[in-house]
């Protein structure tokens, strides 16, 4: 099977209309529409015409696209300011507004979310892992850990929780 070519965007029209379809999919952070650009061999002075008026329009916020990627991320429950930090990085968004919203969040409400992760794990694992056995806390310590809780916020859960992180 062969691989289709890139489209190559040679002027400012067909580089505005291409990211006005791109966007109509879904949001994009102004890094990745430029990475978009420049893989169609579109001239940066295009590039940067093209951008320039998305952001007049308020087609392409990166402040919005960070909201937004916080709001599916407050979503999800059971996940740690790490894996917020992750997520913002791989949508490429600024380490200035991923500080910012990674700043709003508050540790009492990581630790809600680490005791309310930890509770659904031993709630899933209660019959192969009973509370008694000793494999438990270091089990669920390792998938809180996994999904984005340091070991600070780990621990207070699991004592929150009754047990001893300690050996």
């Amino acid at each position: 099977m062969q691989r289709r070519t890139a489209k190559q965007l040679t002027n400012y029209a067909q580089a505005y209309d291409y990211a006005l379809v791109r966007l109509s999919y879904r949001d994009y952070s102004e890094r990745d529409l430029v990475k978009t650009l420049r893989q169609h061999a579109c001239p940066q002075e295009v590039i940067e015409e093209v951008i320039g008026k998305l952001k007049e329009y308020s087609l392409l916020d990166d402040a919005k696209y960070a909201d937004k990627v916080y709001a599916s991320w407050l979503a999800k429950k059971y996940y740690g300011i790490n894996h917020l930090r992750v997520e913002l990085k791989k949508k490429n968004i600024s380490d200035e507004l991923a500080a910012k919203i990674t700043a709003s969040f508050s540790e009492e409400t990581e630790l809600e979310r680490a005791v309310d992760a930890a509770r659904s794990w031993q709630k899933k694992n209660n019959k192969k892992y009973g509370l008694d056995n000793k494999d438990t806390l270091p089990k669920m310590a390792r998938t809180l850990m996994a999904r984005g809780f340091n070991g600070n916020i780990i621990r207070k859960a699991l004592n929150r929780l009754g047990g001893d992180f300690a050996e």
